[in-house]
């Protein structure tokens, strides 16, 4: 093995499409799991919701896709339908929020198409629970592979950061900028808004558990 070598690390701000494409599907599903804490649905309840939302940006072009189930579907003739009129309006409103208006790509001006449609039913038998001898047995759903660490290289830096040290200077440059401190004001703001802890302690069980289906569950 090499005694040294060469690692580096990319962030991106707030703005870059893959963010943006992250923080529609988040919104998305907040407005989900929203509407269950308002309607005071539990998480082992069979309507909760399950949700794998795909967000991709283009040019002037916002595609959303995926699949799952809760109370922004409707079921129309034995067909499960989303309100693609909100879920379009929430995603103007995350690029609304971010900054982009401008030509090739703004909040008003970027066509939507909702592309999402009800979980099949081979994805939730996978899904849902089954009852056995040792107890409750639960399905994964889609999953992704990743790694991540954590270290004290960061430390002299920040305390209590336990980043490796590409990623600890990578994110410290990209947060020079004015989007990352209004994504923090945003973020801080939203900490007091009415249920937004239950909220994010759905959000949290949906990750540990593995309950819905990759990415944004």
């Amino acid at each position: 093995m090499r005694a040294s070598y060469l690692f580096t690390s990319e962030s991106v701000s707030e703005g870059h499409p893959d963010k943006v494409s992250d923080q529609i599907s988040d919104a998305i599903l907040d407005a989900f799991i929203e509407k269950d804490v308002k309607l005071g649905i539990a998480d082992d309840s069979l309507v909760n919701t399950r949700l794998g939302c795909e967000t991709l940006c283009t040019t002037n072009k916002i595609v959303i896709a995926g699949e799952g189930r809760g109370q922004l579907f409707r079921d129309i003739h034995g067909v499960s339908v989303v309100d693609r009129e909100l879920i379009s309006q929430i995603a103007r409103d995350v690029v609304k929020d971010i900054g982009y208006d401008q030509n090739g790509f703004s909040y008003h001006g970027a066509d939507v198409e909702v592309l999402l449609h009800g979980q099949s039913p081979d994805i939730a038998m996978g899904v849902d629970a089954k009852k056995k001898k040792s107890g409750e047995e639960e399905g994964a759903g889609d999953q992704g592979m990743m790694f991540g660490y954590a270290c004290t290289e960061s430390e002299v830096y920040q305390k209590g950061s336990f980043m490796p040290a590409p990623i600890f200077f990578a994110h410290s440059e990209g947060a020079g900028g004015e989007a990352p401190q209004r994504l923090a004001r945003r973020s801080a703001a939203r900490r007091q808004e009415p249920g937004h802890g239950e909220i994010c302690r759905r959000q949290a069980s949906r990750l540990h558990q593995g309950r819905g289906l990759d990415p944004a569950q």
